[in-house]
């Protein structure tokens, strides 16, 4: 089958829509290129995108976007040796043509399935409606090769319920990206020498964290963290025993690279 993105998102496109791809890299301690992850842009402007899908989850259709995303990673990787990360909101994981369309974008492009990592996005309520037709799903991307990892943990919407459950409920995660606020946080009481407090009750402190990296290592699961900015703060998240590090400070701005989205 094919899918035609003009017909099937026809409320939502229009002909001077213009959508980009901007990739951001994953590197180890040895500042080696580990992975990168594909973001989204509407109209070549680094912010605009964030109403925009917002504005699309509200109305269930962020599936048009991932649909882009996904079939662009699918064919940079035939060119790369490197891992892709791709955003995977639970919202179009349980859209019912989530598989038909992956099933017949992998027969299209023959890419290695374990050169694509789907982050899944911690902005969807789990609960017991709805949780063991999650697990089930994301079982079913593992079963196909794909790679499972969570974004943005102990962001301030997460709770430790929510991070328990992603994280012990016999899923596969390959894996883990620690939110950057947390770590500016966690940083800056470093730095300046103030008491660490919790960005929330739900959240661990600092030794339940110690905690977590600790079973996430004895697992075999990567542990990213986002948005190192200096040496001082890579120098800070080594001690926790960080081994991979994304976004600014592994960024050449002047020769980044923006790919216009074909539909």
């Amino acid at each position: 089958m094919d899918f035609n993105f003009r017909t099937d998102f026809k409320d939502l496109y229009k002909p001077d829509d213009r959508f980009y791809a901007k990739y951001e890299p994953i590197v180890s301690s040895t500042l080696d290129v580990f992975s990168h992850e594909i973001l989204f842009r509407l109209n070549n402007k680094d912010n605009s995108h964030v109403a925009y899908l917002e504005k699309l989850r509200n109305i269930d259709k962020t599936f048009f976007v991932f649909c882009m995303i996904c079939r662009r990673a699918f064919e940079d990787q035939l060119f790369t040796w490197n891992q892709i990360n791709i955003n995977l909101d639970l919202q179009d994981l349980l859209n019912p043509n989530f598989f038909t369309f992956l099933d017949w974008l992998h027969s299209e492009i023959l890419i290695d399935p374990t050169k694509i990592n789907f982050e899944i996005l911690e902005n969807y309520e789990i609960n017991e409606d709805n949780m063991f037709h999650i697990v089930s799903r994301i079982n079913s991307l593992s079963r196909r090769g794909f790679n499972i990892s969570i974004d943005d943990l102990f962001s301030w919407y997460s709770s430790k319920q929510r991070i328990d459950f992603l994280l012990w409920k016999k899923v596969n995660l390959s894996m883990v990206k620690i939110d950057w606020k947390f770590l500016q946080k966690l940083y800056l009481g470093y730095k300046y020498g103030y008491r660490f407090t919790n960005q929330s009750k739900d959240l661990p402190d600092f030794r339940d964290l110690e905690n977590y990296i600790s079973e996430w290592k004895s697992s075999g699961i990567i542990i990213v963290w986002e948005w190192i900015e200096t040496d001082e703060m890579l120098d800070f998240v080594k001690k926790l025993w960080i081994e991979y590090f994304q976004w600014y400070l592994f960024q050449n701005f002047k020769s980044e690279k923006i790919y216009r989205l074909e539909i």
